[in-house]
């Protein structure tokens, strides 16, 4: 059977036309504002950071509907594609937009609200922070990246300064990365073995933030090195790992270890 020409142009014209919207509509969802929560909660719709006293509030809009969520339960906020996490600073938990991903991030801040967001900070896995300023940055960066010689070196040296913040913090990462890889050998020491049981058993759960993983692998390698353990990583730890009652006890028992 054969069908009228127009019948044809119409149903390839409706077809193209559906295939146009379906399209739109993923570019639409794709893009969107969203927001995570400390529930593992993900809501979509219209995103905006506000700053009072001490603490960041991220709005929501769905729907004409808008909720307000502290930034002590938010995980992450997306607006425009740019990630924006919280992080405690001198003046309290402010929503920073992330910059450069790694062990230790580059975050950008902003001075008061509704002005840029130009003001860098270095952020580690542990939560500890450092604002960037020009004055001091020499003895204020390489006492936050203590933990890698060469980039302490370099950087006493005058061969990193204060405009190649990215390559410092690149180099540093790769240099803990590498450290790491060479620490995780077998030991006779029960706290090692601790962490390493523990970093492998989160390892395999999804839902735990990789952050909780890194903080263990810093753990490891200050024990290693028979450094003191600061309590910003013990807290860190527990701080990522607060909203998981299965593995208290075996965080309990590991803190517990590291003191003896």
């Amino acid at each position: 059977m054969q069908f009228p020409l127009n019948l044809h142009i119409g149903c390839h014209i409706k077809m193209r036309f559906l295939l146009i919207v379906l399209i739109l509509c993923n570019i639409t969802v794709c893009a969107q504002d969203f927001v995570v929560t400390t529930k593992r909660d993900t809501l979509r719709g219209r995103v905006a950071i506000y700053s009072f006293a001490n603490l960041d509030q991220v709005q929501i809009t769905v729907q004409k509907k808008k909720k307000e969520i502290p930034a002590t339960s938010v995980i992450v906020a997306s607006i425009d594609s740019q990630l924006y996490h919280p992080v405690l600073i001198s003046d309290g938990y402010r929503m920073l937009r992330l910059s450069r991903p790694g062990l230790v991030s580059i975050y950008l801040g902003r001075q008061t609200p509704g002005t840029p967001y130009d003001i860098q900070y270095l952020v580690k896995k542990s939560g500890a922070s450092l604002e960037i300023s020009n004055l001091r940055f020499k003895k204020q960066v390489t006492t936050f990246l203590d933990e890698c010689g060469i980039i302490k070196q370099k950087i006493e040296g005058d061969k990193l300064k204060r405009k190649d913040l990215e390559l410092i913090i690149d180099e540093y990462n790769k240099c803990i990365e590498s450290q790491t890889h060479q620490a995780f050998v077998p030991s006779e020491d029960p706290r090692l073995e601790a962490i390493n049981a523990f970093k492998m058993k989160l390892e395999k759960d999804s839902a735990v933030s990789s952050d909780a993983v890194d903080i263990l692998k810093d753990l490891y390698l200050k024990v290693k090195e028979k450094k003191e353990v600061p309590n910003y990583l013990t807290e860190g730890l527990r701080e990522k790992l607060k909203d998981f009652p299965a593995y208290q006890n075996d965080l309990e028992n590991l803190l517990a270890k590291l003191k003896e």
